[in-house]
């Protein structure tokens, strides 16, 4: 008869042995019934017919041709390159999501999904019976009922309050929605007299901001970013901001009573503290940025590409000049154009919920790990063991992308019963019958290779996988 081995070894024999002799793989099946050269061998009765049985048969050895059905078989490797591709599409989203791309698009698009968290403050009164309202600055929503603005805004805002005077904030491009200040928080330690070691008076009032509280919930709110964020801002780094310049500008600059906001892109020129002296991080509260600006963008926003508020504007570099026809003093911006913000994390001092605000990256790296695991623990070795199954003839190789059948499976293909499975999935110690089974998966498929103990080793187990996986078959060894 002639029989051939699972790595494609072809022999002739009278009787089918055990082993190939090429190779010493138990893994063999009879080609045909004929014998080439001498005389046949004796006819043999047929041996009677085995009772049936509903577990799946055993691979080593095979008596009988398995051949592989072909059908839609292609169906679940395209289908494991498809969730593979789409894994890794999904993980080169995760880690851009953690690169910051820094383009203007992406700044728009910030812009875009927060303008309804960005109004202009009003100030509304009184005068010789008449009502007026002054727009007077700019202000961002933190919270359900909480925006952020500058203690210098948030100071005559509580005065107004306390002299019976109103307060509104206008949403951007939402004239319908008005919303009543009703309280207004400065935080304890503005000031813009406060002197250094050396009795030099700061560059712009220190830890200028404030809190406007509101009378009902507003519909979007900016995150804050995260603290490991804050200690990236440097020169470079890629900003723009969300607001209503007004002073110097034609027609006002808004429309008080339908306001559109202005958006600037720009970088951090540099981070120091209130008396532009270069200190650690935990002092370097003072932000200078190139974001043109003028009076009624005091309080807006400073975002990065990913929306992350960092900083709130609070002042620019002003030059004072006097009208000479009515000697009224008048300013006008610097020609340097560097101009200032508060580093948002002095809104810790005032603001209870600040850390609830802050935008939380865990969420991705736990997607990250989740993915990166599901692709080398289960669908990479499933692949691999389902490419194996189909060498060695076996049809239920399908078992190789259900987790526990994998094992079953896996049993079979080193040559042990089945019961191995419930070793396997003993605790503790069931990884150690899982490595017996990989210890002996090369031998039971005729490699006798002394790297084979790779196939143990971590990480480049995976490796080893694939080779028994993806290995050419060697060619039949001629017949003598």
């Amino acid at each position: 008869m002639k029989f051939k081995c699972s790595n494609g070894h072809e022999n002739f024999a009278d009787r089918l042995p055990e082993r190939c002799p090429a190779c010493g793989s138990g893994l063999l099946r009879i080609v045909s019934g004929g014998f080439s050269g001498g005389t046949p061998a004796p006819h043999k009765p047929a041996p009677a017919p085995a009772e049936k049985s509903s577990a799946p048969p055993a691979i080593a050895p095979l008596t009988q041709p398995q051949p592989v059905r072909s059908g839609n078989s292609w169906l679940l490797p395209v289908a494991a390159v498809i969730v593979l591709v789409g894994l890794l599409g999904l993980s080169f989203l995760l880690l851009r999501g953690f690169s910051h791309p820094d383009t203007d698009q992406q700044m728009a698009a910030m812009a875009k999904q927060y303008e309804n968290a960005v109004g202009v403050v009003i100030l509304s009164g009184q005068k010789d019976g008449q009502p007026v309202s002054e727009p007077i600055a700019t202000a961002w929503a933190v919270g359900d009922r909480t925006f952020v603005s500058n203690g210098h805004v948030a100071t005559p805002v509580s005065q107004a309050l306390s002299n019976g005077l109103a307060a509104f904030i206008v949403l951007n491009k939402n004239p319908d929605k008005k919303f009543r200040i009703i309280e207004a928080v400065v935080h304890p330690k503005y000031s813009g007299t406060l002197l250094n070691a050396g009795g030099k008076l700061p560059a712009v009032p220190v830890y200028d901001v404030g809190l406007l509280k509101v009378d009902a919930n507003v519909p979007n709110q900016f995150k804050l970013a995260p603290d490991a964020e804050l200690r990236n801002l440097d020169s470079g780094y890629r900003v723009a901001y969300l607001g209503f310049p007004m002073e110097g500008m034609n027609g006002g600059g808004v429309d008080p009573e339908n306001p559109v906001a202005n958006m600037q892109s720009g970088i951090i020129t540099s981070t120091s503290d209130y008396w532009l002296s270069k200190v650690p991080f935990e002092q370097s509260l003072l932000l200078s940025h190139n974001l043109a600006a003028a009076g009624g963008s005091s309080g807006s926003p400073i975002f990065n590409a990913r929306g992350e508020v960092v900083g709130v504007l609070s002042a620019g570099n002003i030059n004072l000049q006097f009208d000479k026809e009515s000697g009224l003093p008048t300013r006008t911006p610097s020609a340097v154009l560097i101009n200032f913000a508060q580093r948002i994390d002095i809104l810790r001092d005032i603001y209870p919920d600040y850390k609830s605000r802050q935008n939380d990256d865990s969420h991705r790296v736990v997607m990250l790990v989740v993915i990166l695991i599901l692709g080398l623990v289960w669908i990479y070795p499933a692949l691999c063991f389902w490419l194996i199954a189909r060498k060695v003839g076996v049809e239920y190789g399908w078992m190789a992308w259900i987790p526990v059948l994998q094992l079953y499976l896996l049993c079979r293909l080193s040559g042990k019963s089945g019961l191995w499975v419930l070793l396997c999935l003993i605790p503790f110690v069931g990884f150690i019958f899982i490595l017996v089974l990989l210890w002996k998966l090369p031998a039971a498929l005729g490699v006798k290779s002394g790297a084979r103990f790779l196939i143990i080793v971590p990480f480049i187990d995976l490796i080893y996988l694939g080779y028994l996986a993806f290995r050419t078959e060697p060619r039949a060894a001629s017949a003598s």
